[in-house]
């Protein structure tokens, strides 16, 4: 170690090496203020995206503060998927650096980096087609950006983790509604292929029920498919039995 009273002036290149070090290694130093930072906030940026891609899903997140190099940060993310956004071979990627959107050098920027790195199909997309839009907003009092034109920004590692676990986060719930929604869809699925035999269902129930009388067995049929009907419209959504009807083209005579 070093000396407590020994003055920086007489600290040679390997004892000031050495103190760099020692300083990385500790983890007690306060980190710096951040409360001069601002941020577009995750309520913003959600709203933001639903309102320009309408899509069928939007979420976003915004990170606590980080430091790189004493330098304070936070980044901000948000995703958007479906509905009205084409889709592409790519994710459409927007980066930000302090509420400035950065337009150029795009594929050389750590932000599309990450985003290229990132295996979405763990995240619920599927095929080699993204309907989906990626913003990314990186917020510091220094942003470390390649060159004096100020359009991409560097590989920072500490700047890189951040961006890819603010991913991680967004992707995760937008991972959940996926699922939710194809779990959905295979519950759909399966009850339009119950509707198709509600009729053959109730005309056999009918005849076995009314010992052949006609009347009654039409009456019969009519009360079971309707009781069907409502049973599995619930969960379909569909107005009523003449909708349905019409869906399968079933004759109501």
């Amino acid at each position: 170690g070093l000396r407590g009273n020994k003055k920086v002036k007489s600290l040679t290149e390997e004892e000031i090496t050495r103190l760099v070090e020692a300083f990385k290694k500790f983890e007690d130093l306060r980190p710096p203020s951040a409360d001069s930072l601002s941020v577009i906030g995750s309520d913003l940026i959600e709203l933001g995206l639903k309102k320009i891609y309408n899509p069928e899903f939007a979420v976003a997140v915004t990170r606590r503060p980080k430091s790189y190099q004493g330098h304070p940060f936070v980044v901000e993310v948000g995703i958007a998927y479906g509905g009205n956004i084409q889709a592409s071979e790519e994710p459409i990627v927007l980066r930000y650096a302090n509420k400035i959107p950065l337009i150029y050098d795009e594929k050389s920027d750590v932000i599309w980096k990450v985003v290229e790195e990132m295996d979405w199909k763990r995240y619920g997309i599927e095929g080699e087609q993204y309907q989906m839009v990626v913003m990314v907003h990186l917020c510091s009092t220094k942003i470390p950006y390649k060159s004096a034109g100020k359009e991409s920004i560097a590989e920072v590692e500490d700047i890189e983790k951040e961006i890819r676990n603010a991913l991680m986060e967004a992707a995760r719930k937008m991972k959940q509604f996926l699922t939710e929604k194809r779990k959905e869809e295979e519950e759909k699925k399966k009850l339009l292929t119950y509707l198709k035999y509600i009729p053959e269902v109730s005309r056999s129930f009918s005849i076995f029920m009314s010992d052949g009388n006609r009347e009654a067995a039409l009456k019969i049929q009519n009360e079971l498919e309707n009781e069907l009907f409502k049973l599995i419209s619930r969960k379909l959504n569909l107005i009523n039995i003449e909708e349905y009807r019409k869906l399968y083209r079933v004759d109501s005579e």
